[in-house]
């Protein structure tokens, strides 16, 4: 059996590190004091809230990502573009789809799934109904108490998948709710535009999030942010949290020469762990 390794490296698109997590890590041991309430301006909880819960929307945008047909071909017809009901996902078995062809729904249903984009013990069911305009593809998805690497997501989208050859791009609109990774209660409403190859393991992401994580109101914004396989970031790619009741925030910004994390109070360069 492919191991979840093997079975990233042969899509070509593993999940980020969680870079703000690392982030936390090194402001906490630094000697900023914890502090969870809504008024705080602790960087090191803002940084830990952006990054869990960035993990929870990306990885929505992805599984819905997933679900999008392979068909690559250079002269493929505008309307190829479909949801798949094959499946690429293990263990063998782990997925079912069934299409409903009176209301034009496909319904999906995972038990501990692992699949491309570095998605990882996924359960659920989701529905999905689709429609064509224009040669691109129209997606309204709901998903009820999903599963997605140990975070748990109820959510409503609206994808819109436009491609060309190998080429993929997504405009997507979500408003989602659930817990993180780290059990901490998040509302959000989402807008990105994602953009990916079937041929090359590199996307990049634009947009940006709303709501509250725990008590307090973040925003996260995701800036020219491009990546290809492991390796770092492309310079320009930029992740900003803020505290929306506060104006505090946490930046981390690429360039050639590694990252720059900024708060209110400093700048701090460091070396990402991530493959040059």
């Amino acid at each position: 059996m492919m191991h979840q390794g093997a079975f990233d490296r042969a899509r070509g698109w593993g999940r980020a590190p969680p870079v703000l997590v690392i982030l936390a890590i090194a402001l906490a041991s630094s000697g900023c004091k914890k502090d969870d309430g809504p008024m705080s301006d602790d960087p090191a909880e803002l940084a830990a809230d952006g990054s869990s819960t960035h993990a929870a929307e990306s990885d929505t945008e992805a599984l819905t990502a997933s679900l999008i047909g392979v068909d690559a071909r250079p002269n493929a017809p505008a309307g190829a573009l479909d949801l798949t009901v094959e499946g690429k996902y293990l263990p063998k078995g782990c997925f079912t789809a069934t299409h409903v062809a009176a209301t034009n729904e496909i319904r999906y249903e995972l038990v501990k799934c692992y699949g491309r984009f570095g998605l990882r013990e996924v359960s659920g069911v989701i529905v999905a109904r689709r429609e064509q305009v224009r040669g691109n593809l129209i997606v309204n998805l709901t998903g009820n108490d999903l599963e997605v690497n140990k975070a748990k997501v109820d959510w409503a989208a609206r994808a819109e998948i436009s491609g060309s050859g190998a080429a993929r791009e997504m405009r997507w609109e979500a408003s989602m709710s659930g817990s993180s990774t780290s059990g901490k209660a998040f509302s959000r409403r989402t807008v990105k535009t994602v953009k990916w190859s079937l041929l090359e393991p590199c996307f990049s992401v634009d947009g940006s999030s709303t709501g509250e994580v725990g008590k307090r109101k973040v925003k996260i914004e995701i800036i020219g942010f491009k990546r290809c396989a492991l390796a770092c970031p492309e310079p320009g790619s930029t992740i900003r949290v803020t505290n929306e009741t506060t104006g505090s925030f946490v930046t981390l910004a690429y360039d050639e020469q590694g990252a720059t994390l900024t708060t209110p109070n400093r700048n701090t360069r460091f070396t990402p762990l991530c493959r040059g």
